[in-house]
């Protein structure tokens, strides 16, 4: 099934703000200083509408997790999801999984 464009999506995402992290090429290796613990730091691929990284995260208040998403307006229920529930120990990335590959120098 196909997900309709949100209505006010560009609105809505800004509203979750500080739950996307828009550039994300720029926080290589300083992941932890998006968030407001330093905790293990944790990556679900493909968040779809939320559920499960919503719950994940309540239930685990002592880890970071990244949330990667290449659909915005599924992006958009998600982190609509997570600001609603007042988690802080969850941010996403707009993007596609391809975009995630090993850095043959570091290991990484």
């Amino acid at each position: 099934m196909r997900m309709r464009k949100k209505k006010n999506g560009v609105q809505r995402l800004e509203d979750c703000d500080g739950l996307w992290i828009q550039q994300p090429e720029s926080k290589k290796g300083i992941w932890q200083a998006e968030f407001s613990q330093n905790a293990p730091l944790h990556i679900e691929i493909g968040c779809g509408k939320g559920g499960f990284i919503t719950q994940l995260a309540m239930a685990n208040p002592d880890v970071n997790y990244i949330a990667i998403e290449k659909l915005i307006d599924v992006l958009i229920l998600a982190a609509e999801k997570v600001k609603l529930a007042g988690l802080t120990n969850v941010r996403f990335i707009l993007g596609d999984a391809a975009m995630l590959k090993e850095d043959k120098k570091k290991g990484v």
